[in-house]
């Protein structure tokens, strides 16, 4: 059994390949033909993204790596009963 880094990985979390596919007109296709893909797991607050440089080809792939997403941030009070201040 391959022992997992739970630095990078959260519990429970397998990697695997999820394939999508896309239909993007000619006439819709980006002028330098650059598209970026973005893709996340709420549920395990994973995040990421990938550029693809769309050519003459009709099936591009691309890898997109999820990774911990720390952007949010938190602000508050904590307050007892009776809604006094604790230190």
């Amino acid at each position: 059994m391959k022992q997992r880094n739970s630095r990078f990985e959260p519990k429970g979390f397998e990697r695997r390949r999820i394939e999508n596919n896309f239909k993007i007109p000619e006439e819709s296709k980006p002028k330098e033909g650059k598209l970026t893909i973005f893709a996340s797991k709420e549920s395990a607050f994973l995040t990421g993204q990938a550029e693809l440089t769309l050519g003459n080809g009709h099936n591009p792939a691309v890898a997109i790596n999820l990774k911990r997403d720390e952007s949010a941030k938190i602000r508050g009070q904590v307050v007892d009963g009776k809604k006094h201040s604790v230190a």
